[in-house]
């Protein structure tokens, strides 16, 4: 989008190339022990480049990407259900060119990990664990400015979480998940520098970030009926080294009309809570909706809001159902305002955004195929979201028009 206040009145152009390809496979046999083997590799290459108008280039980067994962599912044993042990595989190649000034690295990555549920009665239990490990590699090591110390970083550690069910009767159902978390920063966060043009920002990463690692507690509800199902959730998190990038509410010194993002790692809190419901309202008629709530502040920052979550926000909708070949819906999507803002951060006027659909099946010539029509912002609202960098710059798209054939083979 152009910004006619800073460095690009006449927007920026992005060219990008993505190429991908899938591999799986499934081996059925084995021991009693074993339902399948799962086996999935992945390969990605992107290109990415952004130009301003008079063609010069501000930013180029590629990727290649290589994910492997084989996954163990296990038959059931008694009271143990569904359990599944894996090993999970990434190895990422990144090299940037024009004014970025991110280090060539190369990135390995990979875990081990286990998943049971076990059934007893009412009761329901499941737990996991993963370890993971990651090696993060530039090709040259070096000291920066602004990024730090470039060098080779490795991390691991553990994650893992548990969760009890109760059923009171076939209707209702409360419980609670105890997790712990684990993640370490990436090429990206440790070695970023370059600007960003398209999000108007020049993003820096920190040569010196630590892994995050966080606890949490989540209670739930749920509610089935004949007519429908209703979720409710309440979360509090807290986080030792949650890595996000921070507005340092100063101008680049190689780019001026850029703010200056960089990579930190704070102790941060969380809580919050989600709902979700669907109701058959009638024998054509249902209707279904959303709504969700999140709270965070830097606990060593005097209780500073953190910054770029959401408001309160949710979606409701009808849907009109008259054969199992066609439906329509309306939904509206709104959110409130978000007046508890980060440093250096604007707050948010709340919206809310009218989408239209349809959708019509059929059978032909022993295929499935899907016809959707869909019809967003359909009162061409202008609306912006607290999440968008550019939000000040440029609102959220206007009326937006889709016609999607899907064919299943």
């Amino acid at each position: 989008p152009p910004d006619p206040e800073g460095g690009h009145p006449q927007g920026v152009s992005i060219q990008l190339e993505r190429r991908h390809l899938e591999a799986r496979g499934e081996i059925l046999h084995g021991p009693s022990w074993l339902k399948r083997i799962e086996l999935h590799h992945a390969f990605s290459r992107y290109q990415h480049g952004e130009y301003e108008a008079s063609g010069a280039l501000g930013l180029e980067f590629g990727l290649l990407t290589h994910n492997s994962l084989i996954l163990t599912r296990l038959n059931p044993t008694g009271d143990l259900q569904n359990g599944a042990i894996g090993l999970w595989y990434e190895y990422r190649n990144y090299a940037a060119g024009g004014l970025n000034f991110t280090p060539a690295s190369e990135e390995s990555a990979g875990a081990m990990f286990a998943y049971q549920e076990w059934v007893w009665g009412p009761w329901a239990l499941n737990g996991a664990l993963r370890f993971d490990a990651r090696r993060v590699e530039p090709r040259e090591e070096r000291d920066s400015r602004t990024v730090g110390n470039i060098r080779t970083r490795t991390f691991s550690g553990l994650s893992g979480g548990f969760t009890g069910q109760l059923r009171a009767g076939e209707s209702m159902a409360v419980g609670a998940t105890m997790m712990r978390t684990f993640r370490a920063p990436g090429i990206e966060e440790l070695f970023s520098e370059g600007p960003h043009l398209a999000a108007y920002a020049y993003e820096v990463g920190n040569g010196e970030l630590e892994s995050e690692r966080g606890s949490g507690l989540e209670l739930f509800a749920e509610f089935r009926h004949t007519g429908g199902h209703l979720h409710l959730a309440v979360f509090r998190n807290h986080i030792d080294g949650f890595i996000f990038p921070k507005n340092s509410g100063a101008r680049s010194l190689r780019r001026a009309d850029l703010f200056l993002y960089q990579m930190v790692g704070e102790r941060v809190l969380m809580h919050g809570a989600e709902a979700a419901f669907d109701w058959h309202l009638a024998r054509h008629w249902k209707t279904a909706g959303t709504v969700s709530f999140v709270r965070g502040h830097l606990a060593d920052r005097d209780d500073e809001p953190l910054p770029r979550l959401p408001p309160l926000q949710g979606r409701l909708g009808l849907t009109w159902e008259p054969t199992a070949e066609f439906n329509g819906s309306v939904s509206v999507r709104a959110a409130a305002d978000q007046e508890r803002a980060g440093e250096f951060e604007a707050p948010t006027d709340g919206y809310a955004v009218l989408d239209l659909s349809g959708q019509y099946i059929r059978h032909w010539g022993g295929q499935l195929h899907t016809f959707s029509l869909m019809l967003e912002n359909a009162t061409g609202a202008v609306y912006r979201k607290h999440l968008n960098r550019v939000k000040e710059i440029l609102p959220e798209p206007g009326r937006n028009l889709r016609l999607l054939h899907r064919m299943y083979f």
